[in-house]
């Protein structure tokens, strides 16, 4: 290969390079490499002492693997930039990477890079960190990631973007000492777990927080109201609970805000209607009641809302017309009140099809129904079929006389157990329609997400577990419970029977109550599941005794006591 020896100071070329990138490049007093977007291949030449001089190399979008020369830090002593990315690259971040003490830039992903993400403390003039959708993880001792904590060294820092690696910690209360240049903070399918700290709230010059699809838990920050820079917050697919802060109106530039899939409860703020900036609201999929503020009608720049599979209610306003320019709108799996209004026709940008199919808007359910809280989302066989590869043997979870139950992605990237009915029996058929009506939400128990159903398959989309049922952590020779956690697993359990039982204004028996049939959740909580067999009592009615159809290894709690209702 010829073509470098024409470039005593600068090699930049895009677009029709081939083969492998030549070790005489060592040889050449090279200022700036820049070949992206190319077809080069192989492995990363180890530069020389030569390369000295260079103060950016971009190798970016190009099909370089195998491992970084260990000693690519103590190379390049002048490198300002080195871009990496969008190639094949295995192995560890060598830590001598460390060593280019004024690097500004560090881009390596996405690679197929591992190990732990390693200390950038030393790189204090570092202003971009990009090193996502590798398989980086956290420090092996301990959950904390402490190399959020060395960033605070980098005093120039404006942005961190480190998704969809494996990180498998806890964020610490340090990241609100990062720079206050931060403008950029992506932490998203990192399967961060806790609380987002209170003190991410010193970030003032934050504009986008994207920290969807983690394992956080707890409250939104209400710290979040003192960034008045933000303008975009993902923080979906969560199990955060709580009320939406009030806070978050604040935020004079909001453009966008995801907090959907999560467990929030309460109302939707009426302030948030007051925020001129807003064009995407997704709030769907929570546990919000009341009703819609009369005010976010008003927000005439809104292009998408999406507030459906909550508990909202009353009546829908006619000033939803103002929103002239909304391309997505869905308020379906409520319990909204009376017809469509009319004036919903002069909202262009949906092509005057606002109607109960495409608006999604359901009319109120029966009182019955209501107070078994359905709000789920419909989901079609299409979309189950591709979430579980074709309902294939290699994501059966489970299985058993009246289903199977499959692990499946779906299309928003949220991971689901989807339950196959058997359809064979009447029996199949009267256990999915109990299973249906029993959609209560509470923590301890395995919630519904949606479902399928047709006069040829049904399917009930649930909450994941990915720790597994109880059975396997007690009887499978390599799993270990200690007394404590076995001890909180049967709070767990009580807990929810006791809710079953006492908590709502009927009685449900669940009649199959074993091990199998007790899930765990990531943080190891105990979560009732399979209710196919269970029994409703509703008002009026008492219960003197029950049989029971219970399967193999049911746990009887005794004789079911006389109450007289």
């Amino acid at each position: 290969m010829a073509w470098f020896s024409a470039f005593p100071i600068r090699l930049s070329q895009e677009g029709d390079l081939k083969g492998e990138l030549p070790d005489e490049l060592g040889n050449l007093k090279l200022e700036k490499v820049n070949v992206h977007n190319n077809s080069l291949f192989g492995t990363i030449p180890i530069p020389c002492s030569i390369l000295s001089t260079m103060n950016m190399m971009e190798l970016s979008a190009n099909q370089f693997l195998g491992l970084l020369p260990s000693t690519i830090g103590l190379s390049l002593p002048n490198l300002e930039e080195l871009y990496l990315g969008d190639n094949r690259l295995t192995g560890v971040i060598p830590c001598s990477v460390t060593n280019a003490s004024i690097l500004t830039i560090l881009n390596m992903g996405p690679n197929v890079l591992t190990g732990a993400v390693p200390n950038f403390g030393n790189l204090r003039l570092l202003k971009r960190l990009l090193i996502e959708e590798n398989n980086l993880t956290g420090e092996s001792s301990g959950l904390e990631l402490r190399f959020f904590s060395s960033l605070t060294n980098c005093r120039y820092l404006e942005l961190i973007e480190v998704s969809l690696n494996q990180l498998n910690g806890i964020l610490p209360a340090s990241i609100g000492n990062f720079s206050i240049s931060l403008q950029v903070f992506r932490t998203f399918g990192c399967h961060i777990k806790a609380a987002i700290p209170d003190e991410i709230g010193n970030l003032s010059s934050l504009a986008d927080l994207y920290s969807d699809s983690n394992q956080l838990t707890g409250f939104i920050p209400r710290t979040l109201g003192k960034l008045r820079c933000l303008q975009r917050i993902y923080l979906e697919y969560y199990k955060l609970d709580g009320f939406i802060p009030a806070e978050l109106c604040q935020l004079s530039n909001l453009g966008d805000l995801y907090q959907r899939n999560n467990m929030l409860y309460g109302s939707i703020p009426t302030c948030l209607g007051e925020l001129k900036s807003f064009r995407r609201l997704y709030l769907d999929s929570n546990q919000l009641e009341s009703t819609v503020p009369l005010n976010l009608w008003n927000l005439k720049d809104l292009l998408e809302v999406n507030l459906s599979s909550n508990s909202l209610r009353g009546f829908l306003s006619s000033e939803i017309k103002n929103l002239k320019v909304v391309n997505q709108l869905d308020l379906s799996q409520n319990q909204f009140t009376g017809d469509i209004p009319s004036s919903a026709g002069s909202m262009q940008s949906l092509h005057n099809h606002f109607d109960s199919k495409k608006a999604k808007i359901i009319q109120k359910l029966p009182k019955s129904e209501i107070s078994l809280g359905v709000a789920w989302r419909r989901i079609s066989y299409l979309e189950l079929r591709k979430a579980t590869n074709a309902f294939s043997e290699t994501n059966i979870l489970g299985s058993g006389s009246f289903c199977s139950v499959y692990e499946g992605t779906l299309y928003d990237g949220l991971t689901v157990a989807v339950k196959v009915f058997n359809f064979q029996s009447e029996r199949v058929t009267k256990s999915f329609d109990i299973e249906s009506e029993i959609t209560i939400r509470y923590r301890n128990l395995v919630r519904i997400i949606g479902c399928c159903s047709n006069t040829e398959f049904k399917a009930l989309i649930l909450e994941y577990m990915p720790k597994g049922s109880l059975e396997k952590w007690l009887y499978s020779h390599n799993y270990f419970l200690d007394m404590l956690k076995r001890l909180d697993i049967a709070i767990d359990v009580a807990l929810a029977l006791e809710y079953l039982h006492h908590g709502l204004t009927f009685t449900v028996l669940d009649c199959d109550l074993k091990p199998t049939n007790v899930l765990l959740d990531q943080d190891m909580v105990g979560h009732i599941d399979d209710f196919g067999i269970a029994k409703l009592f509703g008002q009026g009615e008492s219960i003197v005794q029950t049989k029971t159809l219970e399967t193999i290894g049911y746990i009887a709690p005794g004789d079911v006591p006389y109450r007289d209702s």
